[in-house]
């Protein structure tokens, strides 16, 4: 779902009728992909059933509420995606096509939890655009790392 699209038509909704915006630096919370209402700030997952989605409208950090029950609530707020948004330019733009022995052995992996929380952190501590440039700029860092201990040998050198 396009949670973006959503909350821009629910401000200009509340808007018209309203006349009043949003404060900013809130978040919008969703329900089977439907809105059911604003906070200032992320809190109170007891008033939530789980499986709420919570939307901070300025970063795009993207939370669910889990645990719990109906009755009671959510137990806690769940980080579960962040910084949706992507960088102004197409994947790959100005790099260097990869060497076709490398390419080879790419293989498509999934991140565990913690790994995409410290992603999330690196990237937003690094300023990086997007998650794959900091797995590019970590990749880069111990490449050069590693090759200046001499642990990456000669014939590694020539994959990339």
């Amino acid at each position: 779902m396009n949670y973006m699209k959503e909350i821009e038509a629910e401000k200009a909704h509340r808007k018209e009728c309203s006349g009043k915006e949003y404060a900013a630096g809130g978040v919008f919370i969703f329900f089977d992909d439907e809105y059911q209402g604003w906070m200032n700030e992320l809190r109170d997952p007891q008033k939530w059933v789980p499986g709420c989605v919570a939307v901070s409208d300025d970063s795009g950090r993207i939370w669910k509420a889990v645990g719990g029950n109906n009755e009671d609530g959510a137990e806690t707020w769940q980080e579960v995606k962040s910084c949706f948004q992507r960088g102004g330019v197409r994947p790959g733009a100005g790099r260097k096509p990869m060497n076709p022995e490398l390419k080879k052995q790419k293989k498509a992996f999934s991140l565990s939890y913690e790994s995409v929380h410290a992603l999330v952190a690196l990237q937003e501590s690094l300023g990086l655009s997007s998650q794959s440039a900091v797995v590019e700029y970590l990749a880069l860092r111990g490449y050069r790392e590693f090759s200046s201990q001499g642990v990456i040998v000669e014939h590694q050198r020539k994959l990339f």
